[in-house]
């Protein structure tokens, strides 16, 4: 399970806000939210209509992406890296409230991005249940939490957040 690949879903092809279809070139906001009974969902939206848009729940992160024609499975590969970069970097600002839900994006985005080398461990044996990263393009710090991964706990993770990532 440790050696499998989480990936950010691609975005939907219509917005969850107008049912309208996505078309290249068009920037694309992507929010993922937790939902009064705690469900995790991810809603992308035409950035021109941001001011239309009530989240309806919970803010855990976000990014923005313009969309692209991807028959080039390698420009494919290097958007869903760029988003998860992105997503990581939105999990840090503002004044959010932290969450397990939060933690948990934190902890998996943080894995790949050291796989792809954006982000780079600073400690070797971590303490406090932190682990200290330093963003390669930015020089920025960022802390994130260990969180234990099992085989029971890869699926609670994958249920909560079916709709945001992909394993594989």
């Amino acid at each position: 399970m440790v050696n499998a690949e989480w990936q950010l879903k691609t975005i939907s092809k219509q917005s969850q806000l107008t049912g309208s279809p996505f078309e290249v070139g068009q920037r694309i906001i992507s929010y993922i939210f937790k939902d009064d009974s705690g469900k995790i969902h991810r809603n992308d939206i035409h950035a021109v209509d941001l001011d239309k848009y009530d989240l309806p729940g919970t803010l855990l992160g976000w990014w923005e992406q313009v969309v692209k024609n991807y028959d080039d499975e390698i420009e494919a590969e290097k958007h869903a890296v760029n988003s998860s970069e992105e997503l990581f970097l939105s999990l840090y600002e503002g004044e959010e409230a932290e969450t397990h839900e939060r933690d948990v994006i934190k902890f998996l985005l943080a894995l790949m991005l050291e796989r792809k080398k954006i982000l780079k461990p600073m400690i070797k044996f971590p303490t406090n249940r932190i682990q200290k990263y330093l963003h390669n393009r930015t020089n920025r710090e960022y802390e994130v939490p260990i969180i234990d991964i099992t085989a029971k706990s890869v699926q609670k993770i994958m249920g909560e957040l079916k709709e945001v990532v992909v394993m594989e």
